[in-house]
């Protein structure tokens, strides 16, 4: 019984719509009675009332676009919990000062604190960087990038690391890509007039 009410309920309110449907062999229409077959395409009519969905490519999640001057463009703007923005002005100042094994390991604590803070992970990788630990800080550019997809002033200094980490390990040709990317987005961020 419930099953038959919410037909009629579908029905009716495609009725209302002034909508027309097949059900079975015969068409209802607005008035509610049942007619001979008719051939028609119910879906024809549905674009009236129910609004296009875009459906996004396999795999690909939608953002939002944010206006860049909502972007965080530091570890201190991005929201992160107090301990990490403070291990991570501790490991600038460790790197500063040449010692890269302090400032990785504030920066793993950090890491743990925020494991999903694109800022700390391009910290990690500037450090890497100067320790020219070139794999590490290619890599770590990288996850930095992935998680702050769609803001330049993250993606833009990790492709600069990921350029001179390239060129570091002899791959020229990479080294090239990733420095167009990042004045791509240099750019972005200061257009030029």
């Amino acid at each position: 019984m419930r099953r038959i009410a919410s037909i009629l309920a579908v029905v009716s309110l495609l009725a209302a719509a002034g909508c027309s449907t097949e059900i079975g062999k015969h068409e209802v229409s607005s008035a509610g009675s049942s007619q001979t077959p008719v051939e028609t395409r119910p879906e024809a009519n549905l674009p009236s009332i129910v609004p296009e969905v875009v459906q996004p490519m396999p795999g690909v999640t939608p953002r939002a676009v944010v206006p860049l001057a909502n972007l965080p463009k530091s570890i201190e703007e991005s929201g992160a919990v107090p301990a990490a923005v403070s291990l991570a002005q501790q490991a600038r100042r460790y790197s500063a000062a040449g010692h890269y094994d302090q400032a990785e390991a504030a920066l793993g604590r950090a890491l743990r604190l925020e494991p999903r803070n694109a800022f700390v992970w391009q910290a990690l990788a500037a450090a890497h960087f100067a320790a020219r630990k070139f794999e590490d800080a290619e890599n770590e550019a990288q996850k930095s990038n992935s998680l702050g997809r769609g803001n330049p002033y993250i993606e833009m200094p990790n492709w600069r690391t990921i350029a001179g980490a390239r060129e570091a390990r002899g791959d020229t040709a990479g080294a090239l890509q990733a420095r167009a990317q990042a004045d791509s987005l240099a750019q972005q961020i200061n257009p030029s007039p």
